[in-house]
């Protein structure tokens, strides 16, 4: 099934435009600091959706008509927010809670200069860390539409495919931050057909390996490894250690007291199953639920003189369980 969102079309062009964005969402606001302004309901689903105690915020006034208040009444949390800097870049959030509260508003904004109070606001979690060109990265009719506006503005129920482009597509870390990693990490029983190998060095797919030269291994998995560090880098994991060349995981990721162990495969097939090691399994089985599998799926193999890998699909699962229905013995080590 699609997943379909509410998308949001903020605008940025007066300063007092510039002065909600810049002080809202460039900067980081504790919790404990409006915490006396809040229903206690409320103050536990902030601190639920901002488990660090730190959140991002914009606001705006209810709008003539409150044209405004029921486009924010729109949206709910994971929604994407999509704040146009200039005619052609675009930084996206996502939308954690929702607020109306001017005293709020102006705790968060105190030299707010607009008639209204921004009393309609929204806290964000998560923004994509880097500005996307919208020309390249959104779907041309989607585009069209995004052109022709100038203010704040709801589009219901969208796909994906309805918003990007396939090159926003083809990047996995612009992806990844749409499908979130919480979605998938609480995912972890649906994902199946994982396959276990007694003996031997851990591939993406069994059929994958056998077909693959020694080198065209080396350069997918590296691939893979890659993607997972830049993964983890952008998620908050300020230490990545690769340890694969003498641990049963490939990176030990840590952010804050957080530790994960993580397991990463590459493969250029669809990645229905994986091949694992009997050290993988049992070190796995140990460390959960601090544990990951980062998948890199239909990785492209350019062959020749200058060998390498690019693209593909990732899925991150954590925490990971190794369900021991899912394992089949597709080696053995005989005795002679």
């Amino acid at each position: 099934m699609t997943t379909r969102f509410n998308v949001a079309y903020i605008p940025i062009k007066t300063n007092s435009d510039k002065y909600i964005f810049d002080t809202g969402i460039k900067t980081k606001f504790f919790i404990s600091g409006i915490e006396k302004l809040l229903f206690d309901k409320l103050s536990d689903r902030l601190k639920q959706s901002h488990p660090s105690g730190l959140f991002s915020a914009w606001g705006i006034g209810s709008g003539e008509r409150s044209v405004h208040a029921n486009n924010w009444n729109k949206l709910n949390s994971n929604d994407l927010l999509l704040f146009c800097l200039n005619n052609d870049s675009v930084l996206i959030a996502k939308v954690a809670q929702k607020i109306q509260s001017e005293n709020v508003a102006k705790y968060i904004w105190p030299e707010d200069t607009n008639s209204e109070v921004s009393q309609y606001v929204i806290t964000v979690n998560e923004t994509l860390p880097t500005e996307l060109p919208i020309s390249l990265y959104f779907a041309k009719s989607f585009f069209n539409k995004l052109s022709k506006l100038n203010t704040f503005e709801v589009f219901e129920d969208v796909a994906l495919s309805e918003i990007f482009s396939d090159k926003f597509f083809s990047d996995v870390l612009f992806r990844d931050f749409v499908t979130s990693l919480e979605d998938v990490e609480s995912d972890y029983a649906n994902f199946d057909s994982l396959s276990h190998i007694e003996n031997g060095q851990s591939e993406s797919s069994s059929t994958d390996s056998l077909s693959l030269s020694s080198a065209e291994r080396k350069v997918i998995e590296m691939h893979a490894v890659n993607l997972a560090k830049e993964h983890f880098k952008v998620k908050g994991y300020s230490k990545i250690e690769d340890v694969g060349s003498f641990e049963s995981f490939d990176l030990r990721v840590q952010k804050g007291n957080k530790i994960l162990y993580v397991e990463v495969k590459g493969t250029t097939l669809n990645g229905d199953s994986i091949v694992l090691t009997r050290n993988e399994v049992e070190l796995h089985a140990q460390v959960f639920p601090n544990n990951a599998l980062f998948l890199v799926t239909q990785i492209q193999l350019h062959k020749g003189t200058n060998l390498k890998a690019s693209g593909g699909i990732v899925k991150v699962i954590s925490p990971w369980k190794i369900f021991e229905e899912n394992l089949s013995v597709i080696a053995f080590n005989y005795r002679v």
